[in-house]
């Protein structure tokens, strides 16, 4: 009898010692948890930015681009500084790129399409690695040039 309380008194006090400490620590975790108290950690979190889709291309002032290949078509979107989706400030997009299949040149135009949108017709074929020369173009009144801003892209998607 004495044998059998020397091996169970050890088992029973670690048990009691293992209950102890996984009670602190569920205490301590819904301390934390608990709505209303500060959390000094989440309070020097800030909001993520918001995410550009596709790839990233800054224009200074004016914000920012993301283009992307979507079901073999162009897509580009438009965002301001803060990287919020805004209408598009051009009218169109001419896209123009030497394809790694063949010899040349192959050019595209883009026009507004579904969710603010410029999105191309023609189906783009891979290997999407490429340098794009862009042409942003502005609607002009008639008897003047169209206002333009040009971007060089490499293009890797």
């Amino acid at each position: 009898m004495v044998l059998i309380m020397k091996t169970w008194v050890p088992f029973l006090v670690s048990l009691c010692l293992a209950g102890s400490v996984a009670g602190q620590t569920a205490s301590t975790s819904t301390a934390k948890a608990a709505p209303g108290k500060s959390d000094p950690a989440g309070a020097a979190k800030k909001e993520e930015p918001a995410k550009i889709e596709g790839m990233e291309v800054s224009r200074g002032e004016k914000g920012y681009l993301g283009i992307q290949i979507v079901d073999g078509r162009f897509k580009i979107k438009f965002y301001d500084l803060k990287k919020k989706q805004m209408q598009p400030d051009v009218a169109r997009a001419i896209l123009r790129w030497d394809p790694k299949y063949k010899v040349g040149t192959e050019r595209v135009l883009l026009t507004p399409g579904p969710e603010n949108t410029l999105t191309s017709e023609r189906f783009i074929r891979p290997p999407y690695n490429f340098r794009i020369f862009m042409l942003l173009q502005k609607e002009a009144p008639e008897g003047d040039d169209a206002v333009g801003e040009s971007l060089i892209i490499d293009f890797r998607q």
